[in-house]
This record gives C-alpha cells, sequence and structure tokens, in this order.
C-alpha cells in the first residue's frame, strides 16, 4: 500500500517525464519525412482541421476541450506528424496516462484523408504503445465506432482485443467498441 502511494505522490509531483514533453524527431513513415513533436496551444486551430478533414467536416470535439487537453501538464500527451516538406499537421493523437491504473488511454487520432493508408496511423498507435512500454505501463486502451471496420482490423493487427461495447456511446448514439493492448515485458 506505501508503495502505490509513493508512486501516486511521484507522479502528482513529476508529470510526465520532460524528454516527453520536449522532443522533436524526424520520422519516416513509408519513404517520407515527417516532423513529430509534443502539440502545442498554438496549434490547436491545425488540429482542429485535421479533426475537420478526418470526419468529413465534423468536429467531434470543440476547440476549447483541445486547447484544455494540450495544456494540461499532468496525464496527457497529444501528439502532432507535420510534413517535413510543407510543414503542416497532417495527424495527430491524444492520451490520457493512468498511472494508477498503469495504461494509457487514446484520447483521439485523426490523420487527413489525403495522408490515409500510408502507415501514419499505425505509427502513430505504435510510438505511443513504446513510449508506455518504456516507462513501465501495462495497457493501451481505445474506443473506436462499432462502424469502424477499417479501424478495428488495425488495431487488431496491432494486439488489440475488445473488451466490451459502450452502448451509445457517440453524440450520433453509435456504439463504441473498447479495445485493449497489453504491453509485454511491462511490470
Amino acid at each position: 500500500m506505501l508503495k502505490k502511494l509513493s508512486n501516486w505522490w511521484r507522479w502528482i509531483i513529476h508529470p510526465l517525464p520532460q524528454e516527453l514533453r520536449n522532443f522533436h524527431q524526424t520520422v519516416v513513415i513509408a519513404g517520407i519525412e515527417y516532423e513529430l513533436s509534443p502539440a502545442r496551444l498554438d496549434e490547436a486551430t491545425e488540429i482542429m482541421e485535421v479533426e475537420r478533414d478526418a470526419y468529413f467536416g465534423k468536429e467531434p470535439w470543440p476547440i476549447e476541450l483541445f486547447w484544455s487537453e494540450i495544456n494540461r501538464q499532468q496525464g496527457r500527451l497529444y501528439i502532432v506528424l507535420r510534413a517535413r516538406e510543407t510543414k503542416t499537421i497532417v495527424a495527430y493523437i491524444g492520451t490520457a496516462f493512468r498511472p494508477g491504473l498503469r495504461e494509457v488511454h487514446v484520447t483521439n487520432i485523426a490523420v487527413k484523408r489525403q495522408w490515409q493508408h500510408r502507415g501514419i496511423g499505425k505509427f502513430l498507435i505504435l510510438y505511443v504503445m513504446s513510449v508506455a512500454a518504456q516507462i513501465k505501463f501495462k495497457t493501451v486502451t481505445l474506443e473506436t465506432r462499432q462502424s469502424n471496420a477499417i479501424a478495428r482490423k488495425l488495431y487488431q493487427t496491432l494486439g488489440f482485443k475488445q473488451v466490451r461495447t459502450k452502448r451509445r456511446y457517440y453524440d450520433d448514439h453509435e456504439d463504441a467498441i473498447e479495445m485493449m493492448a497489453s504491453l509485454g515485458g511491462a511490470h
């Protein structure tokens, strides 16, 4: 019990490691160079553009929620992927770190339509899984629309299993499929 309390207190005092807050990497996905970095508040509008494009004009989250999530230093990490050539954001992923459960929850992921089917979504999920394993988290979870067979298939190829169905989860009352991947070697 004391160890759990100590770990909880350490998490409260020290949010995500600084190296997760201040990195900038060049990555190559399917032969194309991208820049990977934590999202900044001034990028929220550009992230919303990715949302609108990926969701055919719909905005699942209002911009104020993105500002709040990006600004939360405790337990949240939003990562953007920019096309190196144009410097525009083509995708992003949002995560919530839940230290008590030793779980990372993918809050959202979106890839602009013209950039889909290039391995970008897969890369972002694998990146989050790698970070989670490095900091000794046990699982990664997410929800996806029941109708999104392409996403479910991708997640299954990455080791995610269906955990349960969340009835009428989305604003349009569509069910969500909650999925979870166990991270090998995590304690």
